[in-house]
């Protein structure tokens, strides 16, 4: 029987203030203002910027799947904890 594979990928995303405040005409604005003028509900797909990619690869073995966990690129330390708490 041919190697059963599979891989899942998995991207976490952070609200683009930039674009946000670009959109709104509000360039130069502080930051609550702009986090304000998106309102509390999920931004649209184009006012978010990718914060992290991982990847789970697996393969099915005579034991069971095997499973590793990798992150492909990471860009979460630029952004304080209370940021991602926030927006999770």
């Amino acid at each position: 029987m041919p190697e059963q594979s599979v891989i899942v990928w998995d991207l976490e995303t952070v609200p683009d203030l930039a674009a946000a405040a670009r959109l709104f005409d509000l360039e130069g604005a502080i930051e609550a203002q702009v986090r304000e003028a998106l309102g509390t509900g999920f931004p649209k797909h184009p006012l978010h910027k990718i914060a992290c990619i991982g990847a789970l690869v697996a393969s099915r073995q005579p034991e069971g799947w095997r499973v590793r966990l990798q992150m492909v690129w990471d860009n979460l330390s630029c952004l304080g904890t209370e940021a991602l708490a926030h927006w999770s």
